[in-house]
């Protein structure tokens, strides 16, 4: 058998993190080199793994010199595994340089970094994670494996743990792979499993393939559910075409349609595909920066973005009156659940298109945004700030571009962004969410 030639290598000076957090370095020949597992400052020896036209890109093979910010990696499989992009970085370096990002980003739209405090930690930095999504394969040994994806690539590194991962969701994995293994189970049909944990039960999604004969998927569910801690277990058909890997249709198999997260004063049931943050923790430190940047007393508030109700709940009982607004969805059903649960007839969820309900909006005090990563859609912001008029708008987001324009945008219709709250529900990935405060101080133009 002809050998395989080994892959090229290259030295090189790390200059900066990119927005996944993989080190950012200009090669000799001019060409930039994408470093998972590199540190600005430090000269490392990259094994290419692949590229294109203008960059390539690759693994730290060798240090050849350290940053004084890398630490020792708890996880051992965090080289092989691209999950947590920097686990090697210090946790103080990370969020410094999560605060930076966001900083750039004001500062890229023409807005003040100096609103931008520091990035916040919100509790445990290991076994936080509550929502687990492996992939699918299956070994050379004919069995199905469970895990992530490799660094550049869609190869399987097969997992039995994870550390980031809630005591819930990570105790599961086993006994899960082992009951779809008795089933024979393969990657034909099924194409990811979904895990969401609240601390204490699980949901299990299984993601497949509608178009492929299925096992039997009512026994297979009785089986799942009979698991230690599992108290659900779903089917979500994904798209035959497309990237999308969950579908718009999940069907209860087994069990309770929705978990029980409880915070200060109110309590969300919350369906397996529905939007909830993954740090359960960092979800209840998002409820107090909405507070604590809200007036004690308010008027009318408007939730758009509202997904389970997370906001509107939480305002409940300072507002005169609370609406929510979630397109179609499990998170809209689970929100018109959860704020009917409030037993207000001052809070209720419309269900439509935050683009939709914005045309006919009526005044508010205070409007929450917390939309997509990629921001609000065109016509959302110019209906808040000329149709609604709220005194203040607090914007909660994960997509830091979308946030810079959309902040920059309600800036320019006569409001001041006064403060930016970063804070860290992603530790030792790329990702940092943030709560932001902008306050009207003029009318629109």
């Amino acid at each position: 058998m002809k050998a395989t030639a080994p892959s090229p290598t290259r030295d090189v000076q790390v200059e900066r993190l990119d927005v996944k957090g993989r080190g950012v370095a200009t090669s000799s020949e001019g060409r930039a080199v994408l470093v998972h597992g590199g540190l600005p400052g430090e000269r490392v020896r990259v094994r290419i793994d692949g590229g294109g036209q203008h960059q390539d890109h690759g693994v730290v093979s060798e240090l050849l010199s350290s940053s004084p910010d890398r630490v020792a990696p708890f996880c051992e499989r965090v080289d092989e595994c691209g999950g947590c992009a920097v686990q090697h970085l210090a946790l103080s370096a990370q969020r410094k340089w999560k605060t930076g990002r966001v900083r750039e980003a004001l500062q890229s739209v023409g807005l003040d970094p100096d609103v931008v405090e520091d990035c916040q930690g919100v509790g445990e930095t290991r076994g936080f994670r509550a929502k687990l999504l492996w992939m699918v394969e299956t070994g050379p040994d004919g069995l199905l494996e469970l895990g992530l994806f490799q660094p550049h690539s869609h190869a399987l590194v097969a997992l039995d743990a994870c550390p980031v991962q809630d005591v819930v969701t990570e105790s599961t994995l086993v006994p899960i792979r082992e009951v779809l293994r008795r089933h024979a189970v393969s990657e034909l049909w099924l194409r990811a499993l979904l895990v969401r944990s609240n601390g204490s039960d699980a949901q299990v999604v299984l993601v497949a393939r509608e178009d492929v004969p299925s096992p039997d998927v009512a026994l297979l569910a009785e089986e799942l559910v009979a698991l230690d801690r599992v108290v659900g277990a779903f089917v979500n058909w994904t798209p035959p075409e497309g990237n999308a890997l969950l579908g718009p249709g999940t069907r209860l198999l087994a069990g309770r349609e929705r978990l029980r997260h409880a915070f200060d004063g109110f309590a969300l049931e919350v369906s397996p595909t529905s939007f909830f943050q993954t740090h359960l923790g960092g979800a209840a430190r998002l409820v107090e920066v909405v507070r604590d940047l809200s007036p004690e007393r308010i008027g009318r508030v408007v939730d758009l973005y509202s997904g389970a109700g997370l906001f509107a709940a939480a305002l409940a009982d300072r507002a005169t009156e609370v609406l929510a607004v979630e397109r179609e969805g499990s998170s809209s059903r689970d929100g018109v659940h959860n704020l009917r649960a409030l037993g207000r007839d001052s809070v209720r969820m419309e269900v439509a298109a935050v683009e939709s309900h914005v045309r006919s909006a009526a005044l508010a005090d205070l409007v929450i945004l917390d939309p997509p990563r990629a921001g609000c859609q065109p016509g959302v912001l110019e209906a808040v700030a000329d149709r609604m008029r709220p005194e203040r708008v607090l914007m909660v987001s994960c997509g830091l571009s979308g946030f810079a324009r959309d902040a920059a945008a309600l800036v320019g219709r006569g409001y001041l962004l006064d403060t930016v709250q970063p804070l860290d529900l992603f530790a030792h990935g790329p990702h940092v969410e943030l709560v932001a405060r902008l306050t009207r101080v003029a009318a629109p133009n």
